[in-house]
């Protein structure tokens, strides 16, 4: 009997068994859609198919939602082209209109063609960026600039440069440095405010400005917190930066906002964001997550978010952060180490300038234009700024946040480069302003150490309250007490010692001597107890139930810290603990308290 021959449909299948087995495969993508049609695909993700519409707005649909009235609007302007491309004829072969459902046939056809694709770290908004050879990419939103020549937003090196509102472009003409240039017009504008620092302070803000304008296209995109009184001028501040950048078109200025809005607005954009009045408040959730996602922008960080259609949404956030406000919330070293603290005293016989919006945005184009200009000799000022910073003794982050503040205000003020005494002396001043600040950034163990020896004890009856650190100086016999009869100063007795070390193992802590401990006396600080998780509630060393508290994580980075190689016994209760050299441990209580170990 002779075999019947394969169908079409199982020769493709056959087709698509050899390509699965390593066959090699025709190439992919296909001729589907007219080689004018205005709408350009991207590709499939999931159920998405992904497009840049008629306008060349970035857009995505199912394939249920492309209907008539979608697809009008992703064909608009050029709605016609849909009836000309996919007509519904009549019997007479007259045109009747259009036939939408063969045009999403073919729309989903050609995404498929395309592959998968997803936006995530490919779609580019409106901001600076950098470009293929390290070139400055403006995206105006109209338009891209790229070296003075203008060119229509779209796909560039499979990148996508989606059309939006329009913004500010560069000046037509460059624009020099000195007295003449733009970054000195501005800076002396800034150098009318009363600032803590004069000289200092409005030069970091203006390299903010620069910085903020460069937006994406930076490594590292700085942050910075003006602070001051009723009266200093915040405000203002704020407002001649919205004037200069245009809010909505070169900044998002906002003065009450959430992380989530923020994400909102920005989406794929690298505009800077100025947050004006974010005050410490008695509940820091919302500020602390506004702080966190200007934290990840300062690096790029990537922001996964669900949405209610259990669609993932991620994006990389990349955009330099203004804040403003009269008190600065706390904030944590990751926080503090990315932001320059600018200080502003009461305005008093001096008066910011009269704000002009529409000279000040004619001045934010010659500023942009005049950063654009010097993109290429960034990295060397920022080499040279570095360098000097590290010799001063700031660390990589350090070098980071005041190298771009520092280097990108240098590139607007001046076109030849830094000397020598210039940079030491601004250094020199930045480095004796900022010591204490500095040596306020506690690495995160010495902090949870501060948290618990500074944390009150449980009380006992008939006795005053008393510190933790308090207790463990006195069951190490190291703290010196007075007698309320005599007057006379001396140590505590052993019924005292004992009573100290009692209260200590009933919350986990117990002072070891050297001969448990190994080479030195320790602090042990158990791994998990119901009275440390007390200690440290509302804190993030705190512990839950059935796990190690994460205050274990924290104190064995201490110096010579160290795991419990056996169970300790706390009164009776053993657990794994923690071993911190004591005398860290007391030093740093009794430096905090004014006095000295002895």
């Amino acid at each position: 009997m002779t075999k019947p021959p394969a169908s079409p449909r199982g020769a493709s299948v056959h087709k698509i068994g050899e390509h699965l087995r390593g066959a090699p495969a025709a190439p992919r993508k296909q001729q589907v859609l007219p080689q004018d049609c205005p709408v350009q695909p991207l590709g499939i993700d999931g159920s998405r198919c992904w497009f840049l519409d008629a306008s060349g707005q970035l857009i995505a649909a199912t394939p249920q939602q492309l209907g008539r009235r979608w697809l009008s609007q992703l064909f608009t302007p050029h709605v016609g082209y849909i009836e000309v491309h996919w007509p519904r004829r009549n019997e007479k072969g007259e045109v009747t209109g259009m036939r939408p459902e063969a045009c999403a046939d073919d729309l989903v056809q050609a995404c498929g063609l395309e592959g998968v694709w997803s936006p995530y770290a490919k779609v580019r908004g409106r901001g600076a960026w950098r470009g293929e050879d390290d070139d400055l990419v403006l995206h105006c939103g109209d338009v891209l600039w790229i070296k003075g020549q203008v060119t229509r937003p779209g796909v560039r090196n499979s990148i996508v440069y989606p059309v939006q509102a329009a913004r500010p472009r560069p000046a037509d003409k460059p624009q020099p440095g000195g007295p003449e240039g733009p970054g000195h017009e501005l800076h002396a504008m800034l150098r009318t405010w009363s600032w803590q620092r004069p000289g200092l302070d409005d030069l970091l803000l203006l390299g903010w400005i620069c910085a903020g304008i460069l937006g994406g296209a930076l490594h590292w995109r700085p942050a910075a917190w003006v602070t001051g009184d009723r009266g200093t001028g915040k405000s203002t501040l704020q407002e001649l930066i919205r004037y200069l950048l245009v809010d909505g078109e070169g900044i998002y200025s906002v003065s009450d906002t959430t992380a989530a809005g923020i994400r909102s607005a920005v989406g794929y954009d690298s505009l800077p964001v100025g947050l004006d009045e974010l005050e410490a408040e008695e509940d820091n959730t919302r500020v602390n997550a506004v702080i966190s996602l200007a934290r990840q922008a300062s690096s790029g960080g990537v922001i996964l978010r669900g949405s209610s259609d259990h669609v993932g949404a991620n994006f990389i956030a990349r955009f330099a952060t203004l804040y403003s406000s009269i008190l600065v919330p706390p904030l944590r070293a990751q926080d503090r180490s990315r932001i320059a603290l600018l200080g502003l005293k009461p305005l008093g016989g001096t008066r910011p300038p009269l704000l002009q919006p529409s000279a000040l945005r004619v001045l934010g184009q010659r500023l942009l234009r005049r950063m654009a200009d010097r993109w290429a000799d960034l990295p060397g000022a920022m080499e040279t700024w570095r360098e000097a910073l590290l010799a001063a003794g700031y660390d990589s982050r350090g070098c980071d946040q005041f190298g771009t503040l520092l280097a990108c205000a240098d590139l607007a003020l001046h076109d030849e480069a830094v000397d020598g005494d210039t940079l030491a002396a601004i250094v020199r001043r930045l480095v004796d302003t900022t010591s204490d600040e500095r040596a306020d950034e506690l690495a995160d163990w010495a902090r949870c150490l501060e948290h618990l020896v500074t944390s009150a004890a449980p009380t006992v009856p008939g006795k005053p309250p008393q510190t933790v650190g308090t207790l463990i100086a006195m069951a190490a016999a190291r703290r010196v007490v007075r007698d309320p009869e005599t007057g006379e100063s001396r140590r505590p007795d052993p019924s005292v010692q004992q009573a100290a070390a009692d209260q200590l193992a009933a919350i986990g802590v117990r002072v070891m001597p050297a001969s448990e401990a190994g080479a030195r006396e320790a602090l042990a600080v158990a791994n998990s107890h119901t009275g440390l998780n007390s200690l440290f509630a509302r804190t993030h060393w705190q512990g839950r139930s059935g796990a190690s508290g994460t205050w274990r994580q924290a104190l064995l980075r201490c110096p010579q810290a160290l795991g419990s190689p056996t169970a300790v016994n706390f009164r009776g209760v053993k657990c794994r603990a923690v071993l911190v050299p004591l005398a860290r441990v007391l030093g740093e209580y009794d430096a905090a308290a004014g006095g000295s170990p002895e």
